[in-house]
């Protein structure tokens, strides 16, 4: 297979059989697709990020830590539905209330499926926030301990 590149936007290739031929034509289909499934329209990782307002590295991150999936073209163009906009924005709201991915990834299941609810949920988030509470509780004694510190100092005269 030999390939020249006539211009930024054009390729033209020669082809030794009708199978590679035709991968060819599959390969051409899938750099502008309009993806559907189902009679829907699959968002790029771009309408994504700009649709839900996180970066595309961490939509790439989501799915690294197995949170958020999505479709992939032959070309490796990842393709969310949308109900991926609905899970993104999910996500941030559990990174916003303080969990980090490993806890996100065990509680989502339960938190996106009703029927998966127990009792055992609710137990794990009221414990999540006592251990931010506790955070909260450092951080200000923390607070306190510096501003002792700039008590200590007195007064600095800035003439000097």
């Amino acid at each position: 297979m030999a390939a020249s590149k006539s211009s930024a936007s054009t390729m033209t290739r020669s082809w030794r059989t009708p199978a590679e031929s035709f991968v060819c034509v599959l390969m051409i289909a899938t750099l502008k697709p309009d993806i559907h499934v189902r009679g829907k329209r699959l968002m790029r990782i771009g309408e994504l990020a700009r649709a839900t307002g996180a970066s595309p590295r961490s939509l790439r991150y989501y799915e690294e830590q197995h949170l958020l999936s999505s479709n992939r073209s032959t070309s490796g163009q990842r393709f969310y539905s949308h109900a991926a906009q609905e899970r993104v924005l999910l996500i941030q709201r559990l990174y916003q209330a303080g969990l980090c991915s490993s806890t996100i990834a065990e509680l989502l299941p339960c938190i996106t499926d009703p029927a998966a609810r127990t009792p055992l949920l609710r137990d794990r988030l009221i414990s999540e926030r006592a251990r931010i509470s506790a955070q909260v509780d450092s951080l200000r004694e923390t607070l306190a301990s510096l501003d002792a510190v700039v008590s200590a100092l007195g007064t600095v005269d800035s003439s000097n």
